[in-house]
């Protein structure tokens, strides 16, 4: 009955979502339905919800994610992510390679719900080369995740490396062809339809000289130019630098965001009417909090420990197990649902790596681990229960079924460049 409830919470949550109900009303129905077909006691119901208000990981959670509003909040309003871009497009003159590599770089913060993060700053490149709303909502999430492909650091890939036994290594050199492979095909994807697009916007100089007849005033210049450019860069970018500085530093992610909201208040102040200015700003922190936003959150986090206190995901990956489903089949189902039904990807991995590892002969038990891997990440990625995913379609005004079918077309990509790497060791 269990498996039942989770399954039928699901379709209730998707059935909402498309409806265009509010994420915490969706999460919180499919939650009660899960409670009904589980069968759980009171006093069972009692103790999950004190686990999930007590948690320390779930009150940092709803902190960080209140205070990255409030940050993207000031930031939009002070024109400060349009500086970032700006500081930018100076040292990067194509604009696509921004809307790729923030969300990426912002991927090194790994904790739920950080495309948030990147969301104001993907919106600010993206405009600038008229991308829409979906097409931004696309490259957030996808460009955040495809990365983990290879980040030796992403809490997944170390987990999976603890589990399965295998170094990280073996997975990075797995995952490269799928990676580019994701790469080369959502680049296409995602600006098939901008090829009349001038994405150089970096002014033709007027002089065709070669370089070793400039003059040492102009090459002098060009040096002060490029300083003065980096120097800008840095500086639009300090709220951020310092978050990353003070997260790498092992200070809790909410107060490192908090910091970061008082730089964002403080930079760029104008030399005259600070003061006044400055009150302005502060009244960006109450514009900033956005409590659906917030409800969301709480409505995932509630479904995502009824279902673990549930133990649904253990006996259907015990069943799929157990009626004789291919072993490949297996190694990219498994993980996919998994990922879709919880919305988490440690959860994939503590299910399916110990029920997969002893049917796996020894002399391919990377390249099938690579497959699990990988599908996930991608069951993960598209999950309606993934936070950055419910966060990035919020700040981008768009619902799931807006977004899930593109998302599915582009992550599906890397799961067939999983299976093809899959053969291709078998040579």
């Amino acid at each position: 009955m269990p498996v039942v409830g989770i399954l039928a919470g699901f379709v209730l949550i998707i059935y909402l979502l498309r409806k265009r109900f509010s994420i915490g009303i969706s999460m919180l129905s499919g939650t009660t339905i899960l409670i009904i077909f589980s069968g759980m006691s009171l006093e069972a119901i009692g103790r999950v919800l004190w686990n999930i208000i007590s948690a320390s990981a779930n009150i940092t959670l709803f902190f960080t994610i209140l205070f990255v509003s409030i940050l993207a909040e000031i930031l939009s309003k002070t024109e400060g992510l349009d500086r970032m871009v700006s500081s930018l497009k100076a040292l990067f003159p194509d604009v696509r390679f921004l809307v790729i590599s923030l969300p990426a770089l912002v991927g090194i913060l790994s904790f739920p719900g950080g495309a948030i993060f990147s969301a104001p700053m993907v919106q600010s490149s993206g405009e600038a080369v008229s991308l829409s709303p979906l097409k931004k909502a696309l490259s957030n999430v996808f460009y955040r995740h495809l990365f983990y492909l290879v980040n030796p650091v992403y809490s997944g890939m170390i987990l999976m490396s603890e589990v399965s036994g295998l170094r990280i290594m073996d997975y990075i050199l797995f995952n490269i062809g799928t990676l580019i492979v994701a790469l080369v095909f959502s680049f296409w994807f995602i600006f098939q339809y901008r090829t009349d697009q001038n994405y150089d916007e970096v002014p033709v100089p007027d002089s065709e000289a070669p370089i070793n007849q400039k003059s040492f005033d102009e090459s002098n210049s060009t040096i002060h130019s490029f300083i003065n450019k980096i120097i800008e860069v840095v500086r639009s970018f300090l709220p951020f630098l310092v978050i990353v500085a003070m997260f790498l530093s092992n200070i809790p992610l909410f107060i490192a965001i908090l910091c970061g909201m008082v730089i964002a208040l403080l930079n760029y102040l104008p030399r005259e009417n600070w003061l006044s200015t400055l009150i302005t700003r502060f009244r960006y922190i109450i514009s900033g909090i956005k409590l659906p936003l917030l409800f969301g959150v709480v409505g995932v986090v509630v479904f995502q420990d009824f279902v673990v206190a549930s133990n649904a995901v253990d006996t259907l990956a015990e069943g799929m197990t157990r009626v004789g489903v291919p072993l490949l089949l297996l190694a990219a189902a498994l993980p996919y649902l998994v990922g879709m039904l919880t919305g988490n990807p440690w959860a994939v991995i503590a299910t399916t790596v110990p029920l997969l590892m002893p049917a796996l002969p020894e002399e391919l038990k990377g390249a099938y681990l690579g497959v699990v891997f990988v599908s996930g990440l991608v069951g993960y990625l598209n999950s309606p229960l993934h936070l950055c995913f419910i966060l990035s379609n919020e700040y981008f005004g768009l619902s799931w079924k807006d977004v899930v079918p593109k998302l599915h077309i582009m992550s599906m990509v890397m799961l067939v460049g999983s299976l093809i790497t899959f053969f291709v060791v078998q040579l």
